[in-house]
């Protein structure tokens, strides 16, 4: 079979500042030296095709087994070239560097790619043992990035955030340092958040350059052996037989020896939940959010997360707002408490007046008589009581750009557990039911509530679910206390639907 009709085995990643002529002579030598089949963008990418899904679904192709990365000044300093070789990495492609500059300093290369054989292929033994790698299997481990991208109204708050990376890694040697971190706060104060931004800096990725692993546990999040079973075949690629939570945890615990790993643990309620992600892994680090110092080991480092700084809370308040009255702003995110999630659910209402028409100026009369009208005074961050009713203050906001059906469906919403992601082909089973909602009107109405309204912690559009705030949750649960109850047929068929729809673990 002729290579161009075979399935590439091989990628090619480059600079084209400075690897162009390079790649395709490379190119041109494997192909019609060798027989391989090789994928290089300037030959293979589709006019009008978004160009990093091609990109990613070559990577991902189960024929491609190796990225030859043509290693010159310009590929080690290119963003595109890096993301390419990290979703090489995390796909379990292995990633083989070609000498095709004399400039190439390796000793700024990222400490992975510095225990990497280099191929020079001007010299006839090593291009012979580079032709025999391709040609056999590749025997890579994978690189997983477990971490969902940050929300797009994401405002940096350096001081919790660089004190993290202080804690996880000594930066004059650039090296991973083995701890556990955490992140203390209350509900709604942007742990979560913060946790995902530290995962997606360069210098974290770079230290844990074995991958980056995600569990969320909840308040109750029952056994935990599937928990652990769904890292280890991230781990592994092969989802495990382990019936019980200690194989689990000892297998688990063989996959994180000699690995340089990052693990999140979100959502902390119980110091015995942990115990199982806490296990082996010494050259790995943990980073823990929790609302309690009680449930973290002894020797975690402890870095709190609460209001935002001023200026940061300002910049979260405008957000997509323009040429705003910056001493109103400052006196709306007092009054707010400074706390990202009250200040997420303004911006919202505030965007929301604003496209209606409003003045910008008018549109913050308009929030602060509503927060008025509907109890929100200035209150004590650290009074549990002071937050709810601030909270509830706020959500009414947003709830009052729902009409009554919608609320009504909102509301409903308080069934599901927490912390889990809920199928909306489920909810289109509740709404359906209750409301009389058809499928089209069920999507736009979950991007309303993330998109506008921000009264969802995340919509995810492509695998079709959504997720609450806990504390908004809560809030829904008590107002669900005071009137009458969803149908009890309806909250039985929902919830067997949604142990059936949801991902299995």
């Amino acid at each position: 079979m002729h290579p161009r009709s075979s399935p590439p085995r091989i990628f090619i990643s480059y600079a084209r500042s400075d690897g162009d002529d390079f790649a395709r002579d490379l190119r041109s030598r494997l192909i019609e030296d060798h027989g391989f089949a090789v994928w290089q963008d300037r030959t293979e990418m589709q006019v009008g095709e978004a160009w990093w899904q091609q990109i990613v679904a070559a990577l991902t192709n189960e024929h491609v087994k190796y990225m030859v990365l043509v290693a010159t000044p310009a590929a080690m300093c290119s963003d595109m070239v890096r993301r390419e070789w990290r979703r090489a990495r995390q796909e379990g492609v292995c990633v083989l560097p070609v000498i095709a500059s004399p400039d190439l300093d390796i000793k700024s290369l990222p400490h992975w790619m510095r225990a990497v054989h280099f191929t020079d292929p001007s010299i006839d033994e090593e291009w012979t043992r580079f032709i025999l790698t391709l040609k056999g299997p590749c025997w890579e481990k994978r690189v997983p990035f477990m971490v969902e991208d940050l929300p797009e109204d994401f405002v940096p708050r350096p001081n919790e955030f660089n004190e993290v990376v202080a804690s996880l890694i000594d930066e004059e040697h650039e090296d991973a340092i083995a701890i556990t971190v955490a992140l203390r706060g209350a509900g709604g104060y942007g742990k979560t958040t913060l946790a995902k931004a530290l995962c997606h800096d360069e210098r974290i990725q770079e230290a844990f350059y074995d991958g980056i692993l995600w569990v969320t546990l909840g308040e109750t999040p029952g056994d935990l052996t599937g928990r652990v079973k769904d890292l280890i075949e991230i781990l592994s690629g092969e989802r495990s037989g382990f019936a019980g939570l200690d194989a689990a945890t000892s297998h688990l615990k063989n996959l994180l020896a000699d690995r340089r790993i990052l693990i999140v643990i979100d959502d902390v309620w119980n110091k015995a939940h942990l115990k199982p992600f806490l296990q082996g892994g010494l050259l790995s680090a943990r980073l823990i959010t929790t609302r309690d110092n009680s449930s973290l080991p002894e020797s975690a480092a402890k870095i709190p997360v609460d209001a935002m700084q001023k200026d940061e809370a300002v910049e979260l308040l405008k957000r997509g707002v323009t040429s705003a009255d910056g001493e109103a702003l400052q006196r709306l995110a007092t009054e707010l408490g400074k706390w990202p999630l009250l200040l997420k659910l303004a911006n919202s209402a505030l965007r929301e007046h604003v496209s209606s028409g409003l003045s910008v100026d008018r549109a913050l009369n308009y929030v602060n008589e509503d927060l008025s009208e509907l109890g929100m005074t200035a209150f004590d961050a650290d009074d549990p009581r002071a937050r709810d009713q601030a909270a509830a203050a706020t959500l009414g906001l947003s709830l009052k750009q729902l009409n009554e059906n919608e609320r009504a469906r909102y509301g409903e919403l308080a069934i599901f557990p927490e912390d889990v992601d809920i199928p909306v082909c489920t909810i289109g089973k509740l709404w359906g039911t209750t409301g009389g909602l058809k499928p089209v009107h069920i999507r736009r109405l979950c991007s309303k509530l993330y998109n506008h309204l921000s009264l969802l912690q995340s919509y995810d559009a492509t695998n079709q679910t959504i997720r609450l705030y806990e504390v908004v949750r809560k809030y829904l649960i008590a107002k669900q206390e005071k009137k009458a109850a969803v149908h009890p047929r309806a909250v039985s068929r929902c919830v067997w639907t949604w142990k059936m729809d949801r991902p299995t673990s």
